[in-house]
């Protein structure tokens, strides 16, 4: 099953500027492959609380901790990426969009 990955803007604007750095880079394409492929193949975790609809995956590059929480919709089969960072301050960045 393929699904469409959507990203939203903050996370459209940290891919571009992820490109300065070839190792976050090609990590975020390998990321984007498996979500676009099948999004289980990752190592998710889904989130507590008032975000448990969504689903989280961790990687670390470099010594730096970055997340990439994302939903899954399965009528129309996409992926709409929320958010990707790194951890510092990254879930108040998360409950702060989602109120």
């Amino acid at each position: 099953m393929v699904y469409l990955v959507e990203y939203s803007r903050e996370s459209a604007k940290f891919i571009k500027k992820s490109r300065r750095n070839k190792k976050l880079s090609d990590c975020l394409n390998q990321v984007n492959k498996q979500l676009t492929e099948n999004y289980l193949r990752l190592p998710v975790e889904a989130l507590s609380g008032s975000l448990r609809f969504l689903l989280s995956h961790h990687f670390k590059i470099g010594g730096v901790d970055y997340r990439l929480v994302f939903s899954v919709n399965q009528s129309p089969e996409s992926v709409y990426v929320w958010l990707i960072g790194t951890r510092e301050n990254f879930y108040r960045q998360l409950v702060k969009k989602f109120g």
